[in-house]
């Protein structure tokens, strides 16, 4: 699958990324592709404290229950 992944500061690419696995509990979930917001500009011009990097940027998504 695909994600929008910070490699560093100012480096945001669309990276192919493994899909998660499904552990047979809980709920699986499709997600839709969703607009970049504010804040994931703000953290890729300016960064945060303490970042770990790589990572996916990204939040309030929304999606089907699969399972």
């Amino acid at each position: 699958m695909k994600a929008g992944l910070m490699e560093s500061p100012r480096t945001l690419v669309a990276e192919d990324i493994a899909t998660p696995r499904y552990p047979g509990t809980g709920n699986l979930v499709g997600l839709k592709p969703y607009p970049t917001r504010s804040t994931d500009i703000k953290m890729n011009g300016i960064g945060n404290e303490d970042p770990i990097y790589p990572r996916i940027e990204g939040h309030e998504v929304a999606g089907t229950i699969l399972r």
